[in-house]
């Protein structure tokens, strides 16, 4: 079986959250369409963050975001 990877797939997520900052002075922070590009970029890495804590073959281990000694090293 195949195992399909998101992450692959949601590399628009990256552009999505470059593109709002970037374009965020022209636009004005408060424009729809900077708060758009925001709101989506929150939502596909909620999405990514969820798929890979189900994976039964993860890309990254979560488990050790959450340890301060892997905070620490990064």
């Amino acid at each position: 079986m195949v195992r399909r990877h998101l992450p692959a797939r949601r590399i628009p997520t990256g552009i999505e959250l470059l593109s709002a900052m970037s374009q965020a002075p022209r636009w004005g922070w408060g424009s729809g369409a900077v708060l758009g590009l925001f709101t989506l970029a929150a939502l596909a890495a909620a999405a990514w963050f969820r798929w890979e804590r189900r994976a039964a073959a993860p890309l990254v281990d979560l488990a050790l975001i959450g340890r301060g000694s892997a905070l620490a090293a990064t």
